[in-house]
């Protein structure tokens, strides 16, 4: 597969109406990128020069090539968009190390906020691989005429196969922070919710199972843990192969996914 970087800072800066269109920048801006003003164009220099001295587009290509050695997707392309992260987005500093992904179809979304003497160039590639493998996914899908509506189900199926992909390529000390933020018996204690909403193509109820909700009570990340666990379980349990689940549509895990939520029940009791 094709990769394709593209500094998006460097078109901010020139702001050129055939390079970037406002309802790009609208879109960038919804996702967590520095949309500096005239007099804070500098901002986007500095991160421009520490993009260069860490040597960032190497460093990507060379993860590439370890995901290509896992899966590969002949004559596929993906679209790396590298971006600026908004300096006041707490949560992804604190919590992301100041690195955050976004994936829509085969276009990547990479927002980083790069600091002097800060090394950040583990998450870069933990993240790298994890949205290397949405896309890998949606071409495979594509390929086979499978892509529809998302609901719930769909989501926790790619990213717990996309966060087992980064420990098969990575290591298990790559894991996104996402992947283990609760334990199987919190996860347990919402099964009857996870189950009940499978189905749910709802974007505000799929947020909410995925990201959490403090006002519905639900924990940060809890779809993205079940998804990792339950994917876990399939390659670990089931003996099953990352590839061979890569390319499986949404049907093929539905009795799978029952029969984890099963497991960990009896797990509990």
């Amino acid at each position: 597969m094709l990769l394709n970087i593209k500094n998006i800072n460097t078109k901010l800066i020139n702001r050129k109406e055939s390079e970037i269109d406002e309802e790009t920048i609208e879109l960038f801006k919804k996702i967590g990128a520095f949309i500096p003003k005239e007099d804070e164009l500098y901002k986007l220099a500095e991160q421009n020069n520490l993009i260069e001295q860490n040597e960032i587009y190497q460093h990507i290509q060379n993860v590439k090539k370890k995901c290509s050695n896992l899966i590969d997707y002949e004559g596929g392309e993906q679209n790396l968009h590298i971006v600026s992260l908004n300096p006041n987005y707490s949560f992804a500093l604190e919590k992301l190390n100041g690195v955050v992904g976004y994936n829509i179809q085969n276009n990547t979304y990479l927002l980083l906020h790069l600091e002097e003497h800060k090394n950040i160039l583990d998450n870069i590639s933990s993240l790298f691989v994890h949205e290397y493998h949405h896309v890998i996914r949606y071409l495979i899908l594509q390929d086979n005429n499978n892509i529809r509506k998302k609901n719930l189900l769909d989501y926790i199926i790619e990213e717990g196969l996309a966060e087992n992909f980064v420990v098969q390529v990575l290591g298990k000390s790559y894991l996104n922070p996402w992947a283990t933020q609760l334990p199987i018996e919190e996860i347990n204690s919402y099964r009857e919710f996870l189950i009940n909403h499978l189905y749910d193509d709802e974007p505000k109820l799929i947020y909410s199972a995925l990201f959490g909700d403090q006002v519905e009570k639900i924990p940060l990340w809890l779809g993205y843990n079940c998804g990792f666990f339950f994917i876990r379980y399939l390659l670990q349990r089931r003996k099953k192969d990352i590839i061979y689940l890569t390319e499986q549509k949404r049907e093929y895990f539905i009795p799978y996914l029952l029969e984890f939520f099963e497991h960990i029940r009896r797990q509990e009791s």
